[in-house]
């Protein structure tokens, strides 16, 4: 009998710990992300980190969907053992403004917590970033005195963080907004081979103290499917014209790669030179289209990126077959 209780005692033990179960959150692994975070046992009171996958740089949804790189920014690199080192950040597309705060410590409970006494304005406060699924919570608190006058420091708040590589869904509206200006007259339709119909948008924007040129793909909606990697004039002087772009099978693996020919000045003792004719092509390779530096630095350096037709006969002639 005594045995026939204790059998009934469990199994009602059992089914009320089922219930209580059944109302617990329990926090799942994340499948298919660069942010490999997983519980270590069923429990699942302590969620361990895998932290070096938050190397990298971090930064608002919206600087993302604008195409905005200035403004807040964290770039760190951390080891698998949250030992981290790398800087906050906040800074205007002229650079007139740059504020920073070099942190390096470790991760504690997915918590970094770091004092500052310098920001380069000489302001002190607390840096506490948060570590999430896919994100990053950082906190920044100024000290009593320095919160009074931080209108050049990178500024209090909260501010939810995602990686820079991630990818974010923006029109072309959302580009304007940003700061870009379409060159209108640069703009053309066409058809690529991994695309289909869209239409490639040519324009400038400020940046680095630069007025550089940026290219898009966007589709017959003004949803953008593709920003081109940084064009090979830009940091090379003053952008003065696009001269010419053709869409054109270089390679001959049956794409269409894209022939980007632009002007430069640079400046001399105050007045601007002679406009300078930089090339670039850019090869269609699946979705993307790849930038060759060392083959854009052959291609200007020989002299012959004029024009359209002599720059397809030299890559024809040079491209290692």
């Amino acid at each position: 009998m005594n045995k026939l209780i204790a059998l009934v005692v469990l199994i009602s033990i059992s089914i009320l710990v089922t219930g209580c179960g059944n109302k617990q959150v329990k926090i799942q692994p994340v499948s298919n992300s660069q942010y490999n975070i997983t519980t270590p046992n069923s429990a699942g009171s302590i969620l361990e980190s895998n932290y070096s996958n938050y190397s990298g740089s971090w930064v608002t949804e919206n600087n993302l969907k604008v195409d905005f790189k200035y403004g807040i920014v964290v770039t760190i690199s951390v080891d698998k053992d949250g030992n981290i080192q790398g800087g906050v950040s906040d800074s205007t597309e002229n650079l007139t403004h740059i504020s920073n705060v070099d942190i390096k410590g470790k991760i504690q409970d997915n918590k970094f917590i770091y004092n500052f006494n310098g920001d380069s304005w000489g302001h002190s406060g607390t840096i506490k970033l948060d570590f999430k699924e896919n994100k990053i919570v950082l906190t920044i608190n100024y000290t009593p005195n320095s919160s009074k006058d931080n209108l050049w420091g990178i500024g209090e708040g909260i501010f939810t963080l995602i990686n820079s590589n991630t990818k974010v869904d923006r029109t072309l509206n959302n580009l304007k907004d940003g700061g870009l200006q379409v060159i209108e007259n640069q703009c053309f339709s066409v058809n690529l081979e991994n695309y289909g119909s869209v239409k490639l948008i040519s324009g400038i924007k400020r940046e680095d103290s630069n007025t550089n040129l940026n290219f898009y793909l966007v589709n017959d909606k003004n949803n953008v499917l593709y920003k081109f990697t940084d064009f090979y004039g830009n940091q090379k002087g003053m952008f003065n014209d696009i001269r010419a772009v053709s869409f054109v099978d270089v390679n001959n693996d049956g794409l269409k790669d894209i022939i980007i020919i632009a002007e430069y000045r640079t400046h001399i003792s105050g007045s601007s030179s002679t406009p300078v004719t930089v090339c670039s092509i850019y090869f269609q390779k699946g979705k993307e289209f790849i930038n060759d530096k060392n083959f854009d630095d052959r291609i200007n350096s020989s002299s012959k990126n004029k024009d359209i037709i002599t720059v397809l006969k030299y890559a024809k002639d040079n491209l290692i077959k």
